[in-house]
């Protein structure tokens, strides 16, 4: 599929093979991918359900929402909240002007990275999950529910180490709020 709109909303059920989906003017709503999943725009928020594909998502005006995200995910926002409701791959998201809550269930081969300026992030990650720490917040503190082996020193707003054996990095910055990691 490859739909492009400059003035209105794209909403589709849940899409086989590959997919790109541009709008300028509006949302975009999908029930869910089987394949690649490209989805970008201007004036809306963004909302993916259940994939099995890797899936893009860009808007610089609302928020993202994503379910069951099978492949790896990179998301994009200056105007809203991003929510990963579940990865089974890396996570890469970024935002100026929200919070970010996303849950890893199982081990990605690759980093991810969750950023914000202008909110928190929450983390909730499946026991048995090994990752290289690195988190800082500079509007608020880091708070771990999960044991680190602490790498260096550690103060209330940077936490720096290893969760289980180590393993890809795991980057969480917030500039205006605090970060917190959780176990499921």
């Amino acid at each position: 599929v490859d739909a492009r709109t400059s003035g209105g909303g794209i909403k589709t059920g849940r899409l086989s093979g590959n997919a790109t989906l541009k709008t300028s003017g509006g949302s975009i709503h999908v029930g869910g991918a089987t394949g690649e999943l490209i989805a970008h725009t201007s004036g809306g928020s963004i909302d993916i359900g259940d994939t099995t594909g890797s899936v893009e998502a860009k808007t610089s005006g609302g928020e993202i929402t994503l379910a069951r995200m099978g492949g790896t995910v990179l998301a994009r926002t200056s105007g809203g909240g991003i929510r990963v409701e579940d990865a089974l791959g890396s996570i890469d998201a970024s935002t100026s002007g929200g919070s970010i809550s996303a849950r890893l269930s199982r081990q990605p081969a690759g980093d991810s990275r969750l950023s914000t300026s202008g909110g928190s992030v929450t983390l909730s990650l499946a026991s048995g999950l090994n990752f290289d720490l690195d988190a800082h917040a500079s509007g608020g503190g880091v708070r771990s529910d999960l044991p680190i082996l602490v790498q260096g020193t550690q103060d209330d707003d940077s936490l720096r180490g290893r969760i289980g054996a180590g393993g890809p990095k795991l980057v969480l910055r917030s500039s205006g709020g605090g970060i917190r990691v959780r176990g499921l």
